[in-house]
């Protein structure tokens, strides 16, 4: 009979499997999943806890893409607002010193240019004059 090797590789040192292939781990940002698509890429949603939706969090839950890059970018402007609200909710004074007062005119100006309407739609020429 015919001594077959099973396809598993196991090191001479104690039956130690080794795998044949790597994983690296990645650090996503906070309150960011990743999600397997279809076609084997893995896309990225940005997801504030059920704790926080319940208490009217003013941040939205959105989808943040395919792009490792783009990803990070904007779920550091998320978790900027997200953190924002959290001190105002807990009624402690935000960090910036220029910071305009929530419900303002300055205020909604601001929501609007770091929010996903404007970065998808408004064009960069337009955009240097706001």
């Amino acid at each position: 009979m015919v001594d077959r090797r099973s396809r598993r590789s196991y090191s001479a040192n104690h039956g130690v499997k080794r795998s044949r292939r790597g994983f690296v781990t990645v650090q996503l940002p906070r309150h960011v999943i990743p999600k397997q698509l279809a076609g084997c890429k893995t896309a990225y949603y940005y997801n504030v806890p059920t704790k926080y939706r319940k208490l009217k969090c003013s941040v939205e839950n959105e989808p943040l893409g395919t792009d490792f890059a783009e990803m990070t970018k904007r779920a550091s402007v998320l978790n900027g607002q997200f953190d924002e609200w959290d001190l105002q909710r807990k009624g402690l004074p935000i960090s910036a010193p220029n910071m305009p007062k929530y419900g303002t005119v300055g205020w909604l100006f601001r929501e609007y240019k770091i929010s996903r309407a404007y970065l998808d739609k408004v064009g960069v020429r337009f955009a240097r004059r706001l």
